[in-house]
């Protein structure tokens, strides 16, 4: 219960600025197939109904769960209580967690074919520990972001400890192929690479909501890549029309990637790096990105989905219903640097006079 805690905290920040009610609830969602048998006969609907599903888990049967994790006899015997008080516990936990799409109003979210930029640049990153995942994109030959509590979704409450630690490893799917629901052409290893230091129970922490991570199969070469933009502030996005891209759970059986144009950024702050929009979220659209069109009529990405504050189906925007993005400024340099180190990895050794 300790991370509802935290949700309320982070809520609680934006209610007293607000003046209404509201929890954090990530955008991160189960896939279709999930990766262990474990879930295979209960589909947890987001990320939270996995941690809560695996708590029912172990307060059932220790069987049921992975070779690796520590037994603990909770059925029967004289901790018989305390496996009903877990339990509960996650019972109540699993019912907090029901999410829905976070969107103002009217859907305004299409399908589109993913054959070309900016659409084919962006596909889905999964956790491959628990089959979690969302969205991630392209930025480089070799190169994709996505949020930080994508590829981190296990680590992040199992093992406090190595919550920042690199070397993370996901799957990178893209190019879902067309009339065919969530079957991509190319499928590739993503190693974590650079990450921000996220943390879920304050706005601060909320910037460091991004990971960089290369490809084992540099995929850019075969779809090309999004551009960050270099030129915006969160402070001078308020009022300006964008574009999301991602893959959200509830149109997991539609062919294509989710678009919504037309969308505005809202709000920035009330800590360096975040800013609010009125796109909709939803779970399994963390990691995506948020476009704005140039006059020259190329795109450039100027957020990453994060998550949204607020429960329930909210008609209005208020920074209690709040949908946050991190900016690129939080991360341009860590890219910089990743790119750069690609660039020297792969130029060609300089001849000797």
């Amino acid at each position: 219960m300790a991370l509802q805690h935290k949700q309320a905290g982070l809520a609680k920040r934006a209610r007293g600025r607000a003046g209404a009610d509201g929890t954090f609830m990530p955008c991160t969602r189960r896939p279709a197939q999930p990766d262990f048998d474990i879930f295979a006969q209960n589909r947890p609907r987001s990320y939270f109904h996995a941690r809560a599903m695996q708590c029912l888990l172990r307060a059932c049967t220790d069987d049921t769960l992975p070779a690796e994790w520590p037994a603990r006899p909770l059925c029967g015997g004289v901790q018989g209580s305390r496996r009903v008080r877990l339990a509960l516990a996650c019972v109540a936990l699993l019912q907090a967690a029901v999410t829905h799409a976070h969107v103002y109003g009217i859907d305004r979210r299409v399908q589109r074919d993913a054959d070309t930029l900016p659409y084919r640049a962006v596909g889905t990153l999964v956790e491959p520990r628990t089959g979690s995942g969302g969205t991630a994109f392209l930025v480089g030959r070799c190169h994709v972001v996505s949020a930080h509590h994508v590829p981190y979704a296990a680590g992040a409450w199992r093992d406090p400890a190595n919550l920042w630690s690199l070397a993370r490893r996901a799957r990178f799917q893209a190019r879902p192929q067309p009339g065919k629901a969530r079957v991509f052409a190319s499928t590739t290893i993503a190693t974590v690479v650079d990450a921000g230091r996220f943390t879920e129970d304050d706005f601060a922490g909320a910037a460091g909501d991004w990971a960089i991570l290369r490809l084992d199969n540099c995929l850019g070469d075969r779809y090309g890549w999004l551009r960050v933009d270099r030129y915006t502030t969160p402070e001078s996005l308020p009022g300006k029309t964008l574009t999301s891209i991602g893959y959200p759970r509830s149109r997991a059986r539609r062919p294509g990637v989710t678009v919504e144009t037309d969308c505005r950024a809202r709000d920035f702050g009330p800590a360096p790096g975040i800013f609010g929009v009125d796109c909709a979220f939803e779970n399994g659209m963390s990691g995506g990105p948020l476009l704005a069109r140039q006059p020259d009529g190329t795109w450039r990405v100027v957020g990453v989905i994060s998550q949204s504050l607020g429960t329930g189906s909210p008609t209005r925007y208020s920074m209690a219903n709040r949908n946050q993005a991190v900016h690129v400024s939080a991360f341009r340099k860590a890219l910089d640097r990743a790119l750069g180190a690609e660039t020297r990895r792969t130029a060609p050794a300089a001849k000797r006079p």
